[in-house]
């Protein structure tokens, strides 16, 4: 799976003291661990982007508030912006509510979004930010 974000490269070939090469990237995860699935909508459902199909999804068995996805990219990275694809057209599945933690264990996670998603077919990205500042993130 790939999450699309943009993601900074650590380079500074003019010591400078300022981080350079910004760059969008599509960076690539495994599903880690889950709350539940409900039918045929299994979290690895998520792993390749399928506008077209209606069940590349991921829903839960239950409306709780306790309904999780655990992500773990492939390579550490710093993020700033997390985007989530949609089905083409509008959905009664789209999020309403989530939220976002991230961090470098899983028991060890900050809180860095909270928002819901437009119903409606288009792509939506979002800024990361921790304690109401725009920081970028290390995360595993």
């Amino acid at each position: 799976g790939m999450i699309k974000t943009t993601q900074r490269k650590c380079g500074n070939p003019k010591n400078t003291g300022i981080v350079t090469d910004c760059c969008s990237a599509a960076l690539h995860y495994s599903i880690h661990s889950w709350s539940s699935w409900s039918g045929v909508y299994h979290p690895n459902n998520i792993l390749e982007p399928k506008p077209d199909d209606e069940s590349s999804r991921w829903s839960s068995k239950s409306n709780s508030h306790g309904q999780f996805l655990m992500l773990k990219l492939n390579a550490k990275s710093i993020i700033s912006h997390v985007t989530f694809g949609k089905f083409k057209k509008a959905h009664p599945c789209n999020l309403k509510e989530f939220k976002v933690f991230i961090g470098m264990e899983p028991n060890d996670l900050v809180p860095v979004l909270h928002t819901g998603l437009t119903n409606d077919s288009n792509s939506e990205t979002f800024r990361l930010t921790w304690d109401h500042k725009v920081v970028d993130f290390p995360c595993l």
